[in-house]
């Protein structure tokens, strides 16, 4: 007779742990109540190898502490779709409250000034997540290593700045220790290549040791990024001359349209002497790397060199970390090795080093203007970009951080490097898009057993003015796009009084510089134009 009453009680206390068990997952894990909300942003970036993913979860982690009240989610997006990924996303309004971008991507210089949106102002104010460091006081800008002076060159819009960044970069020689070792045998007397005369009896030394071993060593792994990288870098080195002679107003620095006027207007060209022998060392060094090198991804040239087949592979800094961690063997990282005056090749050009590294600062994150989180993903860019969170990102990530104060590693101090040389851009094998373009789908007739100095100079010199001016009028578009608006700002900043008079002024001259730049442009593609 009690057997329906005891069910009955049953039921009603499985009922009651249900509903407390729901409501107790309601208001833990389903959003809680509104005085408990959590505001969501997102960061995306393409950086998916090993390394800073780790540091920037390690950053985040730290951030949700301090700010329990903010989640932040990382984006991952593969580098080959990432600029599909990002105008689509952000044409479509569902981009990320903060995106990594660079100047650098093909095709995108429109991009930040239609969708990304200028945090000057707040750059100029000291960063609160540094209070309590020697970077308390120190205008946000001025806490990184390059003060965004990297950022600065390259902003869509003259006078302003737009990201924060979190790492430094360089290229080096990332070596197969082990088998260095092997190569050299007990020599007493070997040292790293320092010049480039002593990278080629290297290169002799291991041909002979791959033959002893009966299998196939390259010196260099090779891929089309990778060798893209190298050969700028050699022909800046070797150029040096020529660099010097194209910095018109003595900065010390060239940049893209300083190649393009200066091919225009004929101060240089593929027919130079010392252009031709700078081609010639990248016809020695293609040979150290596989046939059909150009075919090829990075991964194939980091697996290429991860098995063995490689003594180097060249490669930035950003790829540390996966080669430390991943390698089987002992992994070093040098410095390229330049030509010096006695060189047999390009010894009667040269006029010094070139720098491999310097203290400009990458991996810089933008603020969508559409965002619907813009406090809460500034007050973040601050964090990201404080003392402490430098210190994070290079510990967890294995990449040299942008922030200044933080404490490097002692395995990245020969990824850093001392900026002990010429710094002078490069743009000899690409100024944008087309002359890109040009280069590399002639570069079989330099590089392949056939070829040679002469059939490359003969196939691309005819259609690098065509190429150099379309890369000059998109980046001419690109300019008088960024300075439409700003003659409304200007007036607006103007009326709002005396603050933002000065600033107003700053920015006037800055356009009067950027405007000035327009019609150097103008002038060189009116004077370039090919004759009816």
């Amino acid at each position: 007779m009690k057997l329906p009453f005891t069910r009955g009680w049953i039921a009603l206390l499985v009922l009651a742990v249900a509903y407390l068990g729901s409501a107790w997952w309601l208001f833990t894990r389903g959003g809680g109540t509104p005085d408990r909300a959590v505001t969501k942003i997102r960061i995306a970036h393409w950086q998916i190898e090993y390394g800073p993913p780790d540091g920037l979860a390690a950053v985040i982690r730290r951030y949700r502490e301090l700010r329990p009240d903010i989640e932040v989610e990382q984006v991952l997006v593969p580098g080959r779709i990432y600029r599909q990924w990002l105008r689509t996303n952000l044409v479509g309004g569902t981009g990320a409250d903060l995106i990594e971008y660079g100047s650098f991507l093909p095709g995108m210089r429109d991009v930040p000034t239609r969708y990304f949106e200028p945090i000057t102002a707040l750059m100029n104010e000291p960063n609160p997540y540094n209070r309590g460091t020697p970077l308390e006081h120190v205008p946000w800008r001025n806490t990184f290593h390059d003060g965004l002076f990297t950022e600065q060159l390259d902003t869509p819009e003259i006078g302003q700045l737009y990201s924060v960044t979190l790492c430094q970069v360089n290229m080096r020689l990332f070596c197969n220790e082990q088998m260095l070792r092997e190569i050299t045998g007990d020599d007493p007397a070997f040292k790293f290549p320092v010049t480039l005369e002593e990278f080629r009896r290297l290169a002799v030394r291991t041909q002979a040791y791959a033959r002893r071993q009966g299998r196939t060593v390259y010196m260099l792994a090779g891929a089309k990024l990778n060798a893209e990288w190298l050969f700028e870098f050699m022909l800046t080195a070797m150029l040096m001359n020529v660099n010097v002679e194209l910095d018109r107003d003595g900065q010390l620095m060239n940049y893209l349209r300083d190649y393009q006027i200066g091919y225009l207007r004929n101060r240089w060209s593929y027919r130079r002497p010392d252009v031709q022998a700078a081609l010639g060392v990248i016809r020695e060094l293609a040979a150290m790397m596989r046939p059909g090198f150009v075919q090829l991804e990075r991964d194939d040239a980091v697996r290429e060199f991860m098995t063995g087949q490689a003594l180097f592979v060249a490669t930035g800094t950003w790829d540390a970390t996966s080669l430390i961690r991943l390698a089987p063997f002992p992994v070093g990282i040098h410095r390229f090795p330049q030509p010096d005056a006695a060189d047999p090749a390009v010894g009667s050009f040269h006029i010094g080093r070139a720098a491999d590294s310097t203290r400009g600062t990458s991996m810089a994150f933008y603020l969508n203007n559409a965002g619907p989180h813009k406090e809460a993903a500034i007050d973040f860019m601050r964090f990201m970009s404080s003392q402490e969170a430098g210190q994070l990102f290079m510990d967890h990530s294995g990449w040299i951080s942008a922030i200044r104060g933080t404490r490097l590693p002692p395995v990245l101090a020969p990824a850093k490097g001392d900026p002990d040389g010429y710094s002078m851009g490069g743009g000899y094998m690409k100024s944008g898009a087309d002359t890109a373009r040009v280069f590399t789908q002639s570069l079989y007739r330099l590089a392949g057993p056939q070829g040679g100095v002469a059939q490359f100079v003969a196939t691309i010199e005819p259609e690098m003015p065509g190429a150099i001016r379309a890369d000059l009028q998109f980046e001419s578009r690109s300019l008088l796009e960024a300075l439409r608006p700003q003659d409304s700002g200007l007036v607006a900043r103007r009326r709002l009084g005396p603050a933002e008079a000065g600033r107003a002024e700053a920015l006037a001259t800055s356009q009067t510089l950027a405007e000035s730049q327009l019609y150097e442009d103008l002038a060189v593609l009116a004077e370039s134009s090919p004759r009816p």
